[in-house]
């Protein structure tokens, strides 16, 4: 599959439930941050008509997003095989800010991994012990990342923790 000219995400697994997931020989090039093809990049939802009411807009800050990335993963639990990542960047960091300026923030793999499911699948009781932090990774072979600022970002998703996590956990 090919994915080009994307604003936001591009391969997306939102809800951290998303597992057992085979991507193998994918191609996801010219990924743009949302809202981050406009001279106002530090308020996204004015002005971006991609912008949608997800966590991906909902709590951005100058520091929440400083990208978007062609594979966002919350579960590790999947696989990936030959994929790449070419192109995810804008404008945002290098002082450029003409439209459609590729600039140097982007994340080719970007596994944000929070402790519980996120979203919708938060709020069902199917998915009440999923966590994806103590997940098992899959198999990650022969994935690139070409003109991203980021090729492979590990973080544990604290920003996109859903409403319903216990501090106890």
């Amino acid at each position: 599959m090919v994915l080009h000219d994307i604003h936001g995400h591009g391969f997306f697994f939102e809800d951290a439930v998303e597992t057992g997931n085979v991507l193998v020989a994918n191609l996801a090039l010219g990924i743009h941050s949302v809202g981050g093809n406009d001279s106002d990049w530090e308020s996204p939802g004015t002005r971006d008509p991609f912008v949608v009411d997800t966590h991906d807009s909902v709590l951005e800050t100058g520091s929440r997003f400083s990208s978007s990335a062609a594979y966002w993963i919350t579960n590790p639990n999947n696989i990936f095989v030959g994929n790449i990542a070419a192109g995810a960047g804008d404008s945002r960091g290098n002082g450029d800010l003409e439209r459609n300026s590729p600039g140097d923030a982007g994340t080719g793999f970007w596994f944000a991994i929070p402790r519980t499911a996120l979203g919708d699948s938060g709020q069902k009781p199917a998915y009440a012990n999923v966590n994806p932090i103590f997940a098992k990774i899959g198999q990650f072979d022969h994935n690139s990342s070409h003109t991203t600022s980021i090729g492979l970002n590990f973080d544990r998703g604290t920003d996109i923790e859903d409403a319903n996590f216990n501090s106890n956990f």
